[in-house]
């Protein structure tokens, strides 16, 4: 099933208006007294080789995980054609073994990657400044922050994505951008990106891609996500958009809500498209912002031990009648949130059926500054909706070119979202 994931690079998120390539996951904290390392040193007469084209044959004790791991590992040293390091040997391992049950959101993070990550969660990390999404399977820029290195380095939206650092790819996705171009403050990165002669262009390959190519280098810096944007539109309607579910969201949501309540919002737009998750409690505090009682989100897991309820905090700011946006990059805590206004007909949903994400994963931070990403649980809405691989469903289904949400004047799903929110208030 294809999927979009939007990262934002400093990029924000990693995408990002998730993704993500995470990235579309939200998390909550956990410890790992109990995790032992992968070993490394080979053991003898487990696989031996026969000399003969490769040919491998097994020893006749049973093969422990660990025995085979560190077997392989000891074969590919001495035989392999191309040899791993310890360190890319034990990541492989790690995800193989998460990977294996077929949870693609279950995931090892190297120190660097997992630092940059909690970074993205703080709100503030370094970068270029860019928001990325997909399109025809590769990542292209679809904001750019005023008053950062991207937008002195004269990138745009709609830009395509050719050459990172000396290095090319026929496709890109944003997970591989954001590696390549998040960074420290300070250092450089190299960019050679296309600006396509037609936005609409289909294509399967960037060199199929008609454009002018250029190079900039940009000097990384330390981006201060602008999380939340609002604003008064047609006439009386708030609009909100909300970027991810990082530490700040929910404050900033109630802020921006009270801020249009004073300019004389009747009613209000929640946009949560390109939105790929975050934080569990930032999304039962923020939608405990417009719902004053009751289940916000049900987590189940495999022993049942670990079961949990969230409800709504008693915080709620607004009675003001509401609608909220979403696209098949919403993901996890974005429909945690719109899961939950929908069930108590607190809001209208508009747009496209959501991505789907319906886990919990955990931080298990691991000595050498490493972590690894794990799912826990599955999640219910209020009314026991069960999204995961499915997505929510829009009250009002409107199909939209995601590019098209560059101009108020083609945003075909805000326009009837607003149009909503007008019939709201009425």
């Amino acid at each position: 099933m294809s999927r979009v994931f939007k990262i934002v690079i400093s990029v924000f998120l990693a995408c990002i208006i998730g993704l993500g390539g995470f990235i579309g996951g939200f998390f909550v904290s956990s410890s790992m007294s109990n995790m032992r390392s992968v070993g490394t040193e080979s053991t003898s007469g487990v696989i031996k080789n026969t000399g003969m084209m490769g040919q491998m044959q097994s020893g006749s004790q049973k093969l422990t995980l660990s025995d085979t791991v560190s077997a392989v590992y000891q074969l590919m040293k001495d035989s392999a054609y191309e040899v791993p390091s310890e360190t890319t040997a034990t990541a492989g391992a790690i995800n193989g073994i998460l990977q294996s049950t077929g949870d693609t959101h279950s995931r090892y993070m190297p120190a660097k990657e997992f630092s940059q990550y909690s970074e993205e969660i703080d709100g503030q990390f370094g970068g270029i400044g860019v928001v990325m999404s997909e399109k025809n399977g590769t990542a292209y820029v679809v904001e750019v922050y005023k008053n950062t290195p991207a937008s002195k380095a004269g990138i745009r939206t709609g830009d395509l994505f050719y050459k990172i650092s000396g290095k090319t790819s026929d496709k890109w996705t944003t997970q591989q951008v954001q590696k390549l171009v998040k960074g420290e403050k300070g250092t450089k990165v190299t960019l050679t990106m296309i600006r396509p002669k037609k936005t609409d262009a289909k294509f399967t390959s960037l060199k199929e891609v008609e454009g002018k190519k250029y190079t900039v280098t940009c000097t990384r810096a330390m981006i201060t996500v602008p999380n939340v944007r609002s604003s008064m539109k047609a006439g009386n309607v708030g609009y909100i958009r909300l970027g991810e579910f990082n530490n700040l969201a929910s404050k900033q949501v109630g802020n921006a809500v009270k801020k249009l309540q004073k300019q004389g919002a009747t009613s209000l737009v929640l946009d949560l498209r390109e939105n790929p998750g975050g934080l569990i409690k930032e999304a039962v505090n923020t939608a405990s912002l417009f719902i004053d009682k009751g289940v916000i989100v049900k987590t189940h897991s495999r022993n049942k031990v670990s079961n949990e309820t969230f409800k709504a905090t008693g915080k709620k700011i607004t009675n003001l009648p509401m609608v909220v946006l979403i696209d098949e990059n919403s993901a996890s805590a974005s429909e945690i949130v719109s899961g939950a206004l929908q069930d108590y007909k607190r809001a209208t949903l508009v747009g496209t059926k959501s991505y789907g994400k319906g886990s919990v994963q955990a931080q298990y931070p691991l000595t050498d500054g490493s972590a690894i990403l794990l799912t826990i649980q599955h999640y219910l809405t209020p009314k026991n909706q069960d999204i995961n691989g499915k997505g929510l469903t829009p009250d009002i289904l409107v199909k939209m070119d995601p590019m098209k949400q560059q101009s108020t004047k083609t945003d075909i799903q805000l326009q009837r979202a607003l149009k909503e929110a007008q019939k709201k208030a009425k």
